[in-house]
C-alpha cells in the first residue's frame, strides 16, 4: 500500500433530501434537453418487452428526472463533486 494515499468521503448534505419525487402513475416519456427521443430509443427502453408498460414509463421518468447525470460520449463525462470526494492520486 502506498503511504499517504487515501480516499476520503464526506457528506456535506444528505443526498437523499434532494432526490426528485416520482409519481405512482408515471407520465408518458417527454424528451428533455439531455435525454432526447433518439437517446431513449437508442437504449431500447420504450420498445423493450421484458418490462411491463408501466415499468418502462417509471424507468423513463427516473432517467428523465436525473438526465443531467447521464453521459452518452466522452465529451459529456464529468467528475464527482469535490465537496463529497477529494481528487485521488493515481
Amino acid at each position: 500500500m502506498l503511504s499517504g494515499i487515501k480516499i476520503v468521503r464526506r457528506f456535506p448534505e444528505d443526498p437523499l433530501e434532494t432526490l426528485p419525487s416520482i409519481s405512482s402513475y408515471p407520465p408518458l416519456f417527454m424528451p428533455g434537453t439531455h435525454l432526447t427521443k433518439e437517446r431513449i430509443e437508442g437504449i431500447g427502453l420504450l420498445s423493450n418487452t421484458f418490462l411491463w408498460p408501466e415499468e418502462r414509463q417509471l424507468v423513463a421518468q427516473v432517467l428523465q428526472l436525473n438526465e443531467k447525470g447521464l453521459t452518452w460520449d466522452e465529451t459529456e463525462k464529468r467528475r464527482f463533486r469535490e465537496d463529497y470526494f477529494l481528487l485521488v492520486k493515481m
